[in-house]
């Protein structure tokens, strides 16, 4: 049975805001990436929540293979899903894991224009930079992780944000260089850098502010952007306390609950 794209919207919008999984694909998959991203337009719409950034996702190579791309992909990130440092969490079904990601708070908007915009100009309008710690996941079946296309019309697999302060004086320091430890219980579980992020998390930033101005949207003031992992997806249970550390500039931790 063939559904329009607003049904399979509903399908998808009611699974994140119930926090389960759909047992089966609603529908067949977007013939293609621009009509996955009008597939993740419209849940955007079925959702009614406020937007507050944008997550990138396969910002590393071996995961654009283990998807299908050869290029990252964006969601929207929605307001009662962002939380600061310290939050707890539940692990909703269909949950991957967790990602130690740079994410950037802007200070003045990127709108849509016809000339790309260059690396320098995206830094300049950097209000801050924070270490953040994403939560990603399926409302999927979890085939779906291997099509880039369902990857997108789920939001980028985004399910929770959590940031932490500002870094001090971030114009200063080599983020490409930056180590990232990601820590479940005490325990390092991961290590990565900045470079793991398109080789520069500007490089993503960039990425997003051109590939959301050829859209049509562009990005606000305020606007928060959490660039892809610089330490894989690492699993976590109920009950499992994560802390990501970024060098010594910072870090920010989230405890996940239930049984």
């Amino acid at each position: 049975m063939t559904i329009s794209l607003t049904e399979q919207a509903e399908f998808l919008a009611s699974a994140r805001k119930a926090g389960r999984a759909l047992r089966e694909f609603p529908g067949h998959p977007p013939a293609n990436v621009d009509e996955a991203y009008r597939l993740q337009d419209e849940v955007r719409a079925a959702m009614d929540e406020p937007v507050c950034g944008w997550k990138i996702g396969a910002t590393s190579r071996p995961v654009q293979e283990a998807i299908g791309t050869d290029e990252p992909f964006a969601g929207p990130l929605y307001g009662p899903r962002c939380h600061g440092t310290g939050a707890e969490l539940p692990v909703p079904e269909g949950v991957l894991g967790v990602e130690c990601e740079f994410a950037f708070r802007l200070a003045r908007p990127l709108p849509p224009r016809p000339l790309p915009y260059a690396p320098e100009e995206v830094v300049e309008a950097v209000g801050s930079v924070h270490p953040a710690i994403e939560l990603v996941g399926l409302y999927l079946p979890p085939e779906a992780f291997r099509d880039v296309r369902w990857c997108i019309a789920d939001h980028a697999l985004d399910v929770a944000f959590v940031a932490g302060a500002a870094i001090p004086d971030w114009r200063g320091l080599d983020l490409p260089a930056l180590p990232v430890r990601c820590m479940v219980n005490g325990r390092e579980v991961a290590a990565g850098t900045g470079a793991a992020v398109l080789g520069d998390p500007v490089t993503a930033l960039t990425w997003l502010a051109n590939a959301l101005s050829r859209r049509g949207c562009g990005l606000l003031a305020d606007d928060w952007i959490s660039t892809g992992t610089c330490t894989g997806i690492q699993p976590v249970r109920p009950r499992d306390v994560v802390e990501a550390v970024f060098g010594g500039t910072g870090s920010v931790r989230v405890a996940f609950t239930g049984a």
